[in-house]
């Protein structure tokens, strides 16, 4: 029984370490967090072979520092589809013009038809007025005379308003298609100069690639050497800022109202424990998560705080990556 008891009690004394340590991490002022700032990938948006790194491994380099020399592989097959582009536009322009072209002749052709037909129609009705006037030159009633000549009148004039609109008509198609061809050409070409102009800058890049550094910094990976083949979008190298910038921590449930933006904390250098500064405020999150274990108090424990990030001046003393303490007051 005694055995028992010895067992019961260290139970139960574990369990109440348990929700003492809990209510202590959980109320505590002090809290732990990693100083670091935002990386900075350096990627391309095409295919490459790498020519030369011209960078190590932890170099401090400035900005606009060349980094690495490389070849685009994807040039042949761009010049290929530009070419091609440019091929099936010109072809496009030129069926265009002659369809259009050939619809103007045919139009042209249709109006100078109704031009012969009006004039062959004319060129009879004066004929028969000729003969008409001959068989009737022996009737000498005025009214016959005058309704023979009204008629052959009313006749040219029913032909020549029929002409007017029929050309009238053919005109205004053969506008409408001179307009259309006109317009062919100038889309068409712009589009070819457009992609001109692209394969010319591409023919820049046929040569090898510098690529410069953005920002001053220390080279924190090197992801490929010479020789590598490498896809568009894939990170060839990261930048780490000389010292960071941002230290990020996980504020216990307890203290979760009492955080605000901008407010200021203090943190200390757990290695140096005279060396502090304030830091600001700038990032809440949005949900209570688990803290990683390099963060919790009691690795073991698990422990869930908000994410919290707090803006330190460049000119601090962490090292990346570094282990810093903050007091919450």
């Amino acid at each position: 029984m005694k055995i028992n008891s010895i067992y019961i009690t260290l139970f139960l004394g574990i369990i109440a370490l348990y929700f003492v340590a809990q209510k202590y991490i959980i109320q505590s002022s002090e809290f732990y967090g990693i100083a670091e700032n935002q990386i900075r990938s350096i990627n391309l948006e095409y295919p490459i072979e790498i020519k030369e790194i011209k960078v190590a491994l932890g170099e401090r380099i400035e900005t606009n520092q060349a980094l690495a020399i490389v070849e685009r592989t994807d040039l042949p097959i761009k010049f290929n589809n530009l070419n091609f582009e440019i091929r099936e536009l010109e072809l496009k322009k030129a069926n265009d013009l002659a369809r259009v072209n050939g619809e103007i002749e045919k139009l042209t052709a249709s109006k100078k038809l109704i031009q012969t037909n009006f004039n062959e129609k004319i060129k009879a009705l004066e004929v028969e007025q000729s003969i008409q006037i001959k068989l009737l030159s022996s009737i000498q009633t005025f009214d016959i005379k005058n309704i023979d000549d009204q008629i052959i009148r009313q006749k040219i004039a029913a032909l020549q308003n029929q002409y007017i609109e029929e050309n009238k008509v053919v005109e205004a198609e053969i506008n409408k298609a001179q307009i259309e061809y006109k317009g062919i050409a100038a889309p068409i070409e712009a589009k070819i100069a457009k992609i001109s102009n692209e394969l010319n800058l591409l023919k820049k890049q046929e040569s090898d690639l510098k690529i410069f550094a953005p920002q001053s910094g220390i080279i924190g990976e090197l992801l490929f050497q010479k020789g590598d083949k490498v896809n568009a979008y894939t990170v060839l190298m990261k930048i780490y800022d000389t010292r960071p910038n941002i230290v990020t921590t996980y504020i216990g449930e307890g203290n979760l109202a009492e955080i605000k933006l901008h407010q200021e904390l203090m943190i200390y250098s757990i290695h140096d424990p005279n060396y502090k500064i304030k830091g600001k405020v700038v990032g809440l999150g949005n949900r209570v998560a688990m803290l990683p274990e390099r963060l919790r108090k009691i690795p073991e424990l698990k422990t869930w705080g908000r994410e919290i990030q707090l803006q330190i001046p460049s000119d601090n003393l962490f090292l990346q990556g570094e282990k810093v303490k903050i007091l919450f007051k």
